[in-house]
C-alpha cells in the first residue's frame, strides 16, 4: 500500500464520525500493525494539533508532504506552513 512505500509516516489520533468507536482502533494499534508489516518509520503523533511541529523536526526542503483524513487534520498544512 501507499503507506508502505511512504519514507516516513505520521499517525494522529483517530476518532469517531458520529458512530460508536470500534473496541482495539486507535492510533496505536495502526501505528503498531505497520511496525509489523515492515514500515520502518512510523510516528504515533496524538493530537493533530502537534502534528505541524512533529513534521518540521521530520522534513526537510524538498520533501513532499501529503496529509489525509476528516475534521481538524485539515488545518494542519496550513499550520505546518506557518511555522518558522
Amino acid at each position: 500500500t501507499a503507506f508502505f512505500e511512504a519514507d516516513s509516516v505520521v499517525v494522529t489520533d483517530i476518532y469517531a464520525a458520529g458512530e460508536q468507536p470500534i473496541q482495539g482502533v486507535d492510533s496505536a494499534a495502526v501505528v503498531e500493525a505497520m511496525r509489523s508489516h515492515g514500515q520502518k518509520d512510523v510516528h504515533q503523533a496524538g493530537r493533530v494539533e502537534d502534528l505541524p511541529r512533529i513534521l518540521k523536526d521530520l522534513t526537510r526542503s524538498g520533501d513532499l508532504l501529503i496529509t489525509f483524513g476528516a475534521g481538524t487534520i485539515t488545518l494542519a498544512g496550513p499550520a505546518f506552513l506557518d511555522l518558522d
